[in-house]
């Protein structure tokens, strides 16, 4: 027997970040198959949370979201974005 899936229905995403290293702004490329809200979440090395998570509205296909760094410390930092089941995670360096 052969069955046949279709990718069509499964969420996904994408995220790239720029620059990277990172000054003051952080350009965020998110691409996703779903419309509806993300939420951003932003840690350091040690796993404490550096912002308050930000909740955003996306549609489908290609977002651009821009987030101010210029006020973090030197470092690496993880961010994340949840979005229903789709969790997608970046690191960047802020010099």
């Amino acid at each position: 027997n052969i069955i046949v899936i279709s990718f069509k229905d499964i969420p996904a995403a994408v995220m790239n970040v720029s620059p990277n290293p990172v000054i003051n702004e952080l350009n965020i490329d998110y691409r996703t198959s779903l419309k509806g809200e993300i939420t951003i979440e932003v840690y350091d090395l040690i796993g404490q949370s550096v912002i308050n998570p930000i909740k955003l509205k996306v549609q489908a296909g290609e977002n651009n979201i821009l987030l101010n760094v210029g006020e973090y410390p030197r470092g690496i930092y993880v961010m994340r974005i949840k979005q229903s089941s789709i969790a997608s995670i970046k690191r960047f360096v802020k010099k």
